[in-house]
C-alpha cells in the first residue's frame, strides 16, 4: 500500500519508461496538483485546522501579518501553471541547439500577441533522452525565448562572426551581463535592465564554452565568490523583431542592483525601477522612478520616507527581506502587490505577498502565497543541494485575480548536468483576494 504521495510518485515513475529519468519534469508539470496545493504546507494546514485559523495567517510566523488590521491578502487556491510548466519542460527537448534551462525568468507581452521569456544564465544545446546534459554543453549569461501567438517558440541569441552562439547581450572585454526587470514602452521598444559583472567563465567570449570548474561559483544564485558588479545598464530592443537598438549606462554609484523589477504605472504615468542592495545575509529594497516610460530620463530616488531625490546617494532602503528578484505590480485600483521570497531564511521555500497603496510602499501585511516543494532532502527531488530562489509574479500572464508566479531551481553543477529539470523555472497559479479587517 502506498503511504505517501512521494511513494506513489516514485512507484509510478519506476513503472514508466525507467530509462527516461526526466519524465519527472513532465509528470510534475501536468499532474502534480497535490504537491503544489498540499504537500509543501501539510503541517501548517493541519495546525491551522486544529486552531481554527487560516494557513495564510500563520505559515510564516509573525511575518505573516496575523492580527494586523487593514487590507489583507487571502489565498483562495494554488495549482501548477500547467501551460507554462509543460511548455518549458517540453521545449527543453527541441532540436535547434537552443535553450534547455535558465534562471531569472521574466515574461513580457510583445506586439502581435507574442511573448518573450527572458533568462539570465542559460544552458544551450541538446538534452539526452534521460534529461542529462553533456559536460561540454554551451552556457551563456542571458537569452530570450520568443513564443508566437500560435505557440511556436525559438531561442534568440546573438552570434559571433563565425556564427557561434552568444548571449543576447554578449560579454564585453572581461565583463558579462545578467538581465533583470523590463517593460514594453509606448514607442514599441522592449527596455531591459542589465547588471554587468566580472569574475567567472562567462567572460570567455568563445561561443559559451562550458567551464565546469569555474561554473561551480557562477551557478550560486545571486552571485558569490569571484563575482564583482560593475554597473547597471539599460538595453533597448525593437519590440517587433527584438533587434538590439542601443545600450545606455544607468545610475550605479551606490552599488544597488537596479534590475529586480521594472513597472510602468499608467495611472500616475511613472515607471518604477526596483533594486536590491545585497549585503549577503540581508537584502534591502530600493526604488527609483522616472516620469513617463523612458528610463533614459533623469531618475529620482526614494528616500524611504515618502520623498524623492535627484541624487542616487540619497536612495534609502524601503524594506528588508526581499530577494534579488521580486515584482511590484498594480493589483487593483487601490492596491499594489509585492511578490518575493522570504529571504529572512536563506533559500526559504516561502513565497510571500505584500500590499501597498503606492508603488513606492510601504509594503505591509505579508501573506504566504505558496511554499515551493522542490528543495531540500524532503523535497520533490529528495536532493539536499536543490534550492529555489528569485520568485516573482508575471503580471502579463495574470487572469483577473489569478496570479502566475515563477521561481527558479538550482543545484550543484553535477546535478544540473545530470538532471536538467533542476535548472528550469517552475510556475504556479495563485488566486487571491483582498479583505479589509
Amino acid at each position: 500500500m502506498v503511504g505517501t504521495w512521494e511513494d506513489l510518485w516514485h512507484n509510478v515513475i519506476a513503472r514508466t519508461v525507467p530509462a527516461v529519468k526526466d519524465v519527472a519534469a513532465i509528470f510534475k508539470s501536468e499532474y502534480d496538483d497535490v504537491a503544489y496545493s498540499l504537500r509543501g504546507t501539510a503541517g501548517e494546514l493541519s495546525r491551522a485546522e486544529r486552531e481554527g485559523g487560516s494557513i495564510v495567517d500563520g505559515a510564516a510566523g509573525s511575518r505573516a501579518g496575523a492580527g494586523v488590521s487593514g487590507p489583507q491578502l487571502r489565498v483562495m487556491s494554488t495549482a501548477p501553471n500547467h501551460d507554462l510548466n509543460s511548455f518549458l519542460a517540453k521545449y527543453a527537448y527541441h532540436d535547434d541547439e537552443g535553450w534547455t534551462g535558465g534562471d531569472s525568468t521574466y515574461v513580457r507581452r510583445l506586439p502581435g500577441d507574442r511573448h518573450v521569456i527572458m533568462f539570465s544564465d542559460t544552458f544551450l544545446g541538446r538534452l539526452a533522452a534521460d534529461g542529462s546534459r553533456v559536460p561540454e554543453t554551451p552556457f551563456v549569461s542571458n537569452s530570450f525565448v520568443v513564443v508566437d501567438r500560435d505557440g511556436q517558440a525559438r531561442t534568440l541569441l546573438s552570434r559571433t562572426l563565425d556564427d557561434q552562439a552568444r548571449a543576447v547581450l554578449p560579454p564585453q572585454a572581461d565583463r558579462f551581463h545578467w538581465l533583470g526587470g523590463s517593460h514594453v514602452t509606448g514607442r514599441d521598444t522592449l527596455d531591459v535592465m542589465y547588471l554587468r559583472f566580472t569574475g567567472d567563465s562567462r567572460v570567455l567570449d568563445t561561443g559559451g564554452d562550458f567551464d565546469a570548474a569555474r561554473l561551480r561559483t557562477a551557478l550560486i544564485p545571486g552571485g558569490a565568490g569571484e563575482l564583482e558588479m560593475h554597473g547597471n545598464l539599460l538595453a533597448r530592443f525593437d519590440a517587433r523583431d527584438l533587434s538590439l537598438l542601443d545600450v545606455t549606462p544607468m545610475p550605479s554609484e551606490t552599488g544597488v542592483h537596479w534590475a529586480s523589477w521594472v513597472e510602468h504605472d499608467a495611472v500616475g504615468d511613472h515607471t518604477y525601477v526596483y533594486g536590491v542592495h545585497d549585503e549577503g545575509a540581508e537584502k534591502f529594497m530600493h526604488i527609483a522612478r522616472v516620469p513617463g516610460d523612458d528610463l533614459r530620463q533623469p531618475w529620482e530616488f526614494s528616500d524611504g520616507q515618502g520623498g524623492w531625490s535627484a541624487r542616487e546617494a540619497d536612495s534609502a532602503p524601503v524594506m528588508s527581506g526581499v530577494a534579488n528578484e521580486y515584482s511590484v505590480a498594480r493589483l487593483s485600483d487601490r492596491h499594489f502587490l509585492l511578490v518575493t521570497q522570504d529571504t529572512a531564511v536563506p533559500y526559504s521555500p516561502d513565497i510571500v505577498g505584500y500590499l501597498s497603496e503606492s508603488p513606492a510602499g510601504p509594503f505591509r501585511s505579508p501573506a504566504l502565497l505558496h511554499r515551493a516543494t522542490e528543495s531540500g532532502p524532503a523535497g520533490f527531488y529528495r536532493d539536499p543541494e536543490t534550492v529555489v530562489y528569485n520568485a516573482h509574479e508575471q503580471p502579463d500572464l495574470r487572469r483577473g485575480n489569478e496570479l502566475t508566479i515563477t521561481y527558479n531551481l538550482n543545484s550543484s553543477v553535477q546535478n544540473v548536468l545530470d538532471v536538467s529539470s533542476k535548472y528550469r523555472p517552475n510556475a504556479v497559479r495563485v488566486r487571491v483576494r483582498v479583505e479589509v479587517t
